[in-house]
């Protein structure tokens, strides 16, 4: 038979003519095979769309939300648990300077504020900016001092001058780190001071805590307990004035020294016939313990009667401005209330 389509001989059997690819069974007409037919293409296109799958749409977005339901979760694992979050040091703020302490120590100092959380100090370096190294500034010492308030607070800490080669106009930098209470990470810090060489002005009164706050500091101490009372309205030798040098100072007992333990007192005495008593106690390398307590005062012309968990009198002479018990005990007059008064007597 012939091909309908390009007339070409073909045999009896043949389904598909190979000269032009046309289909040869009669029931289904013919249509030409060929790269330019669009009717076939669309022959076989739309019965393809037809019948294409339901769903599938659906399971594309669910596998997007799992996916992304996934890298969220790996986000949230990995910044909880892995990435180390920077955490921010907590508010301190410092002032700086220079001046005289204890009579004739010059230091360079910086106070603390916003303090009251601080809850140990673990190391200052004091760097000179004005002399250098490959490193940086001149590391010049680690060898800090500082001091607390009455609060237990820390106030200041500072450095001794003496033999740091003093230049005018020179610059120092004080690195410090710190921990607060209830957190085990250390802080750094730093403030830089700048100065002259003339070191002259007295800040006794910035470095050392001569409050007489009643309030109980040592870390670890027995709760003192003991009654306050208002002394009796009686005219004393405290109104002529004749006396008024026990009210201007703190006076300090004698060192006790038993072994390892050393123990000091300090008294102030007040106008209103009212006292303040602050016990140092050392024991050992421990840092001090400072408690206080308070109780009354009774001041004639010739002696103090103070009157607390226990009474002592002390003979007041006022030619030589001093202050003894009848056994002999002496008191000693210091302008400020401080552990380094306390040292200074010990010798530490």
């Amino acid at each position: 038979m012939n091909c309908k389509n390009c007339g070409t001989r073909v045999s009896d059997n043949t389904k598909i003519c190979p000269n032009c690819g046309a289909m040869l069974d009669e029931n289904e007409g013919y249509v030409l095979l060929t790269d330019n037919d669009t009717e076939y293409e669309d022959f076989y296109s739309s019965d393809k769309k037809g019948k294409k799958k339901k769903g599938s749409g659906v399971r594309w977005f669910l596998s997007i939300l799992l996916t992304l339901a996934i890298i969220g979760a790996g986000a949230y694992y990995y910044f909880e648990n892995i990435y180390d979050k920077p955490v921010e040091a907590p508010a301190v703020t410092f002032e700086g300077g220079t001046g005289v302490i204890n009579g004739d120590e010059q230091i360079v100092y910086v106070t603390i504020k916003d303090n009251t959380n601080i809850e140990y100090i673990h190391g200052v370096t004091l760097y000179d900016e004005g002399r250098h190294t490959n490193d940086g500034a001149l590391r010049i010492t680690d060898k800090y001092q500082y001091t607390k308030s009455i609060n237990d607070s820390f106030r200041a800490i500072f450095f001794d001058l003496k033999d740091m080669e003093l230049q005018d106009n020179n610059t120092y930098t004080f690195e410090m780190q710190f921990s607060f209470s209830g957190d085990d990470t250390v802080y750094d810090y730093s403030k830089t001071v700048t100065f002259s060489k003339d070191v002259s002005e007295d800040v006794s009164d910035i470095i050392f805590d001569h409050s007489t706050e009643e309030t109980t500091t040592a870390v670890e101490t027995e709760t003192i307990t003991e009654a306050t009372t208002k002394a009796e309205e009686t005219t004393t030798a405290a109104e002529t004035g004749n006396v008024g040098f026990v009210y201007d100072s703190y006076w300090f007992t004698e060192p006790d020294k038993d072994g390892d333990e050393l123990t000091i007192y300090a008294y102030k005495f007040s106008k209103d016939n009212t006292f303040t008593l602050t016990k140092y106690y050392k024991d050992g390398n421990n840092d001090w313990e400072v408690t206080s307590s308070s109780g009354s005062i009774e001041v004639t012309d010739y002696s103090v009667t103070v009157k607390g968990k226990n009474t002592f009198e002390y003979i007041i002479d006022a030619d030589s401005k001093s202050l003894e018990s009848e056994s002999g005990v002496k008191l000693t007059s210091r302008k400020y209330n401080s552990v380094k008064n306390a040292e200074d007597f010990f010798g530490i």
